[in-house]
């Protein structure tokens, strides 16, 4: 039982090959990233990116070139919806 529950957990493990795809599929979506007409400032934009090739990357997705399609979707979709900005997450004070 232990073994089974090791092999499914590594489903949300990324290699560092994997690293290296995601990495570049990002690099690729932010070159073909056209700035003057993203309504999302610049670190809202990095993040929409890395966020949805991460999880999709988690969810299997190793193609780089879909992976950086549906970034770019994705960023255009939240665009279209009118989540024009991101808040950068405010660090803990404790």
């Amino acid at each position: 039982m232990p073994t089974e529950q090791r092999i499914g957990a590594r489903a949300n493990i990324l290699g560092p090959d994997d690293l290296r795809m995601a990495a570049d599929a990002f690099e690729a979506a932010l070159r073909a990233l056209d700035e003057t007409t993203c309504p999302h400032n610049p670190h809202a934009t990095r993040l929409i990116l890395g966020r949805y090739i991460i999880e999709r990357a988690l969810a299997g997705e190793r193609d780089p070139a879909k992976l950086g399609e549906g970034a770019l979707m994705c960023l255009d979709l939240m665009g279209r919806a009118g989540v024009a900005e991101l808040k950068a997450p405010t660090p803990s004070t404790h």
